[in-house]
């Protein structure tokens, strides 16, 4: 379902010279808060692109002004458009949903601008009718909104495609841009392929707008391939009219200009700005998405102290970060600050959003006595934060509520408490039927309280609290061991025994830590940023960087000696540091001594020539030395020569295996293998390069452009080939493969090279084998899993926050896994749930509704559709609420159709519910079916039965098209309706025409008819237009009992100019003289300009208007003031043009003009809403001539006594003048005079005379400066 993004704009016209609001703000996006943006749309008819600019727009966030990030002006003003709003009457739409219809689309009609905008008005249920084609005029519309009701089925066939009058034949004529919006509550088939196609062809867009359902995929498929808008499940009134004002808003997008800005965070989800634009002043009100409402966030929000030694003080770190939201710590207190404080250098405490910063609390106990204390951390513009902090006593889980044999209806909230662990700590919720042994996972809450929803079933349930396992930043704190730092880590990693970690932060600082206390151990020196690992053999740790490796005795931290990474060609594996493999040579240790201390030889020692550069094998039995043509192997005990190899000048390097007397020599094209005790190649490659050896000793790893592939160290033979730039990892034992590509992991078994897992994980970031246990640890952005390899079980799946973990590693033990954030490493034990705790059994009750047994569809002819509310089908006669799940018609019942919701429905105590059902049997004979109710654990059927009749008659005139009549004419047709084809007597028991409409009607009474065998049923019918456009009609009868059947669509055409030419001249008002001003036209109802023309030098001028408006004429022209005359359009226009005279008169003293755009409502003397735009242009003249003087002529025609009409008269000019006065004219420049019926100007016995009577005449009594 498309989103509403609601927001109160509230508009006020700081201006006094504006006419209505020039500009209206809208569609406010918060959805990238604090980046805002809202649309703007000019209004003002006199409107140009360049009168809105930066200079005249301010933004006031919180009383702080923000400069606009992008800006786009409004390109013009309104944009024209031909709207067909198409509304569902079948019989479901009845009662409440069918007054609520109504009503949005009056409102909807209310606030169109109606001078640009062409409505036609279209019903449907099992047909489609047409109530009022393209029409400006707001009254017809909503007059024959007024005249329809629901009943009948429901056809988006005939709704879209009826010929003539369907919703695409009606948009197709429409003279601006085209568009449909289609309303329903119903399902029905339709060729929606067709709809499409026609759609486009014409280029109509079609918006879809479903009511107390979801919307189907067929009704989805119109609106996007159409271009339109698509909203689904409406339910409320303001449901449906925000759609409405959607849809139009969409339809003027390429008119609107849009504002973005950047707001101030916020703490609190409502927020307020105000806008100024021009003259015009929004006051924005808004909600901020949960998700980017600012908030502090402290972690842990509760911690322990030791019970300690008196007088000492302990110290625990706690974190604090802005959420959404620059932090600004203003002060911290505590309830018991004489045993707990805090470290105050570091308040007030600013950071930006979204970093953890550390603060240490502090205890200094006096005694063992367990104490507590509540920690308040204060920030700018954001809540209060509580902080619980105690020196003793172990946290226990523990639920309080439910208590044990409390009744839950299904589908209701549980509330579920529990206390004893930090209140914001998440704890997961499980249920345990009773008598079962596995539990089912409900839902996560946190701060001690969670409504959840009773399962579907019925029974005695528990419930379980786990502590979620999940990895989270708070979760972490509780973790048993914690390790943290203010500079921040990178990696970490155990050593042999699991028993110590070594960390490097982001800065590249060094240190090893207690894994069983989280102690730290050694800091070390002389460090560089690289990667780092331990280094067994000697109680070292290396440290690799990009030049050298560091060696650093981890017995107090010190450095030892930088070795240099290997610049020769003669290399020794050294060290593996996350299964990478890192070398160095006999030469990069000492200039005359290998690296091994208890090994008394040098490089001079080696016999033979010059050595150009040497490498020892780790266990010291053979040094390789290099000369210009060949490697020389030595023994080491025996200081003899072994063996040689040729090497040629392309030899890149040359490479001892870490642990067996193995060598690989590299040079292109081949790659060799040597095995040096038995001085044998054991295989050799081509166009391969040696990558490394795998950390168990069995494998040597070869890459090629293309693959990486891993071969048997003691045969050379291929194992196993993959992508040259896939992640790989071999297993401790070296039994199995891991690598990962196209976010797919496999898992092979090596030696008889088959893959024994697959799994596809998006955004793995890190993986590693268990180092006995056949599990992998996969880490991906947002879970992490256990995985056992062998059997495809995931043993453990917990969520990752985003952006938490930087690195991990496995345990020695393979107890637990390292978990390195940014801040902090935490011992997280898998599958070890921090505390949790059982409830009481309760009860969860899901009632069963009860239900009609039998639906029953009245006899109806074959073929024909018939829809059908039946009403409280299924009834909830219990204390509890009932969700009906779903409703659905057996797939055997092929006559019989769902058409109203399919669920879910929620059904409250002694509460029903209709259901909406089509039939359509398809031959003579009794139909039966079914319609399944599911609710919660039960089912039940619902009969369904209707029956097939064979029609004993033939339709004789399907359509009749009585076509084009000019307004007002009647026309009549003897329409033979149809035959009575049977061998028996055809009873005709009601006949009538739909909707109920002036333009259509018998001209024959109708009494219930009956028809003998081939008797012919006649029906005389007139049509009457009562207005311009196509009209339609169904002629509707009874047969017997049966169901209504259409059997006669009417079509007519009423002609009347939807389009008017207005010819006229622009004269001198005493000379009539013709003068050349500019001939202005105004649509008085919204008091917008249409159009502005200049007369030609004989005073002539012609324009084309659109009929069914209201307009006032004047003209412009320096120094005069014209008249102005009433085009009321709405009525019917028969001819083709309509000539006017503007008479302008000089602005001097004497000079008179007849104001003819001035109303009153009949027999009093208020005002209507048209005559302001008259009056503003008499105010307007007197604000731009300051010394004018005018005089006021009221008059009135013959109706009504002479001393009534006299005081009218009086009282209408009063309410001019006092109009004006309200505009800011001084009541000394207005004088009044009234003369009732004295002075008529034309007959009274015609409406057109008396008309002309009802004047308001202005008499200029003394000019003033001129300045018009």
């Amino acid at each position: 379902m498309k989103k509403f993004i609601i927001a109160v704009i509230v508009a006020v016209s700081i201006s006094v010279a504006l006419k209505g609001q020039a500009y209206r703000v809208f569609n406010i996006d918060a959805s990238r808060f604090p980046l805002m943006k809202a649309q703007i749309w000019a209004v003002d008819s006199n409107y140009n692109a360049s009168q809105l600019t930066l200079k005249n727009i301010q933004i006031s966030d919180n009383d702080e002004l923000k400069t606009p990030i992008e800006f786009k002006a409004p390109g013009s003003s309104i944009l024209p458009s031909s709207i067909v709003l198409v509304l569902d009457i079948s019989g479901s739409m009845e009662g409440v949903r069918f007054d609520i219809l109504k009503q949005t689309v009056a409102n909807f009609l209310k606030n169109l601008p109606m001078e640009l905008t062409e409505v036609a008005l279209a019903a449907f249920s099992d047909n489609m009718y047409l109530l009022c084609d393209f029409t400006h005029d707001r009254n017809r519309l909503n007059q024959s909104l007024t005249k329809i009701s629901p009943g009948g089925g429901t056809s988006f066939n005939n709704a879209f495609l009826t010929e003539f009058y369907g919703a695409l034949d009606i948009s197709k004529m429409g003279k601006y841009k085209r568009v449909v919006i289609f309303l329903t509550d119903g399902l029905s088939s339709a060729n929606y392929n067709l709809i499409v196609q026609q759609a486009i062809r014409d280029t109509i867009q079609v918006n879809c707008l479903t009511v107390g359902l979801p919307i189907s995929d067929e009704l989805l498929f119109i609106a996007k391939e159409t271009n339109g808008n698509y909203y689904s499940d409406l339910n409320t009134p303001n449901d449906i009219q925000t759609a409405f004002e959607t849809i139009y808003h969409q339809i003027q997008e390429n008119t609107y200009g849009y504002l973005t800005w950047r707001a101030n965070p916020s703490c609190n989800p409502e927020k307020e700005t105000t806008i100024t634009l021009g003259g015009q002043q929004f006051r924005i009100q808004y909600t901020i998405p949960e998700e980017l409402v600012g908030s502090v966030e402290v972690a842990p929000s509760s911690v322990t102290f030791g019970e300690g030694s008196p007088q000492k003080t302990q110290y625990r770190p706690v974190f604090v970060k802005g959420n959404n939201i620059d932090l600004h710590i203003t002060k911290v207190t505590n309830t018991n600050d004489s045993l707990f404080g805090y470290q105050k250098s570091r308040i007030p405490l600013i950071t930006k959003a979204n970093q953890w910063e550390t603060v240490n609390l502090t205890f200094t106990p006096i005694d063992s006595i367990f104490t507590l204390a509540t920690y308040t951390i204060q920030s700018k513009n954001c809540p209060d934060q509580a902080l619980f902090a105690s020196s003793t006593g172990k946290k226990k889980l523990l639920i309080t509520e439910p208590h044990g044999g409390e009744v839950f209806p299904r589908g209701l909230a549980i509330p579920v408490q529990w206390k004893g662990i930090d209140p914001s700590t998440p704890v997961d919720l499980y249920f345990q039927r009773e008598g079962e042994t596995n539990w089912t996972y409900l839902s996560t809450g946190a701060h001690f309280h969670h409504e959840l929803k009773a399962p579907s079933l019925d029974g005695q349930i528990r419930l379980l609290a786990q502590i979620t396992n999940n990895l989270t930043f708070r979760n972490l704190m509780n973790a048993p061991v914690t390790v943290f730092s203010e500079q921040g880590f990178k990696s970490a990693v155990f050593n042999d025994g699991g028993t110590e970690i070594l960390t490097q932060s982001g800065s590249s600082i060094i240190q090893t830590w207690d894994a069983l206390t989280g102690a730290i151990v050694n800091n070390f020196e002389n460090t560089n940023p690289g990667e780092v690992a331990y280094f067994a053999r000697f109680n070292r740790v290396v440290n690799v960087s990009k030049n050298n490796i560091t060696l650093l005795t981890n017995r107090n931290g010190m450095f030892v000696k930088d070795v240099p990474l290997p610049g020769k060609k003669t290399w020794t594996s050294f060290v593996f540091i996350k299964g990478k493999e890192f070398y160095t040579s006999a030469m990069s240790y000492s200039f005359t001594r290998f690296w091994d201390p208890t090994l008394n030889f040098t490089v001079n020692d080696l016999p033979g020539g010059k050595i150009l550069d040497a490498a020892a094998t780790p266990n010291t039995e053979y040094i390789v030395g290099r000369e210009d043509d060949r490697l020389l192997v030595v023994k080491v005990k025996s200081s003899q020569r072994w063996f040689s190899i040729p090497i040629a000048e392309a030899l890149q390097r040359t490479v001892l295996h870490h642990s067996k007397n193995y060598l690989v020599v590299d040079q292109f094209p081949t790659c060799d293998l040597y095995e040096l005790d038995s001085k044998k190649r054991i295989a050799s490659w081509t166009k391969q390069h040696f990558l490394q050896f795998e950390p168990s000793g069995n494998h040597l790893i070869l890459q090629d452009s293309l693959c990486t592939s891993i071969h048997s160290l003691e045969s050379g033979a291929e194992e196993w080939a993959f992508g040259a730039t896939d992640t790989f990892q071999v297993s401790k034992n070296g039994e199995y493969l891991a690598y990962y590509a196209h976010d797919s992991l496999k898992v092979v078994q090596l030696n008889i090279q088959k893959i024994t897992d697959t799994r596809k994980v998006h955004q793995l970031k890190q993986f590693q084998f268990y180092p006995q246990k056949n599990y992998l640890a996969l880490l991906s952005s947002d879970s992490l899993m256990i995985v056992d390899f062998k059997t495809g079980k995931i043993l453990e799946k917990v969520k990752v926050e985003k952006d938490l973990v930087v690195d991990m590693d496995v345990s020695p033990t393979e107890e637990s896994i390292a978990i390195v954030t940014q801040k902090m490493i935490a011992l997280w034990k898998p599958g070890v749930p921090v505390d949790s705790d059982t409830s009481a059994y309760f009860q969860v009750v899901s009632p069963k509704p009860k239900v009609q047994g039998l639906l029953t569809f009245e006899p109806q002819f074959i073929h024909q559709q018939v829809e059908k509310v039946f009403k409280k089908v299924i009834n909830n006669s219990t204390p509890f609420p009932i969700t009906v799940d779903s409703l659905v018609i057996e797939k055997s019942s092929t006559a019989f159709e769902l058409v109203s919701t399919h669920g879910p429905i929620v059904l409250e105590p002694k509460q029903s519910t209709s259901v909406e059902i089509r039939c359509c049997p398809d031959r003579v004979r009794e139909v039966k079916g079914k319609l399944l109710v599911y609710s919660s654990i039960h089912q039940q059927e619902i009969l369904l039965q209707g029956l097939g009749l064979q029609p004993s008659y033939v339709l004789l005139n399907p359509v009749v098209d009585f076509g084009e009549w000019k307004v007002g004419e009647a026309a009549h047709e003897l329409i033979p309706v149809l035959m009575n084809t049977g061998n028996t007597e055809l009873l005709v028991s009601h006949l009538e025409i739909w909707p109920q409409t002036t333009s259509y009607s018998l001209k024959n009474s109708f009494a219930k008819k009956t028809l003998r065998p081939n008797d012919t049923l006649w029906v005389k019918v007139q049509f009457q237009p009562q207005y311009r456009g196509r009209q339609s009609g169904i002629l509707k009868l009874n047969i017997g009992t049966a169901e209504s059947v259409s059997v006669t669509e009417l079509m007519g055409t009423g002609l009347a100019k939807r389009q008017l030419v207005i010819s006229g001249r622009t004269l001198h008002a005493k000379t009539l003289q013709p003068l050349t001003a500019q001939v202005v036209c105004t649509e008085l109802q919204s008091k917008r300009m249409i159009c502005q023309e200049d007369s030609k030098t004989d005073g002539t001028f012609s324009l084309v208007l659109a009929t069914d408006l209201n307009y006032s004429l004047t003209a412009l022209l320096t120094g005069y003031f014209s008249s102005s005359e009433n085009l009321d359009l709405v009525a019917t226009q028969t001819a083709d043009s309509l000539w006017v005279q503007i008479l302008l008169t000089p602005i001097e003293t004497q000079s008179r003009v007849v104001l003819n755009n001035i109303f009153f409502e009949s027999g009093k003397a208020e005002l209507m809403a048209i005559s302001q735009n008259e009056l503003d242009r008499l105010v307007s003249l007197l604000i731009l001539n300051q010394g004018l003087v005018i005089e006021v002529h009221g008059h009135t025609d013959f109706v009504g006594t002479g001393q009534e009409n006299l005081l009218l008269s009086q009282q209408r000019a009063q309410t001019v003048k006092k109009y004006m006065e309200g505009k800011g004219i001084p009541g000394n420049r207005i004088q009044l005079r009234f003369f009732g019926e004295s002075q008529p100007i034309s007959e009274n016995e015609t409406e057109e005379g008396r008309k002309a009577n009802r004047r308001v005449e202005i008499i200029f009594i003394r000019s003033g400066a001129e300045k018009q």
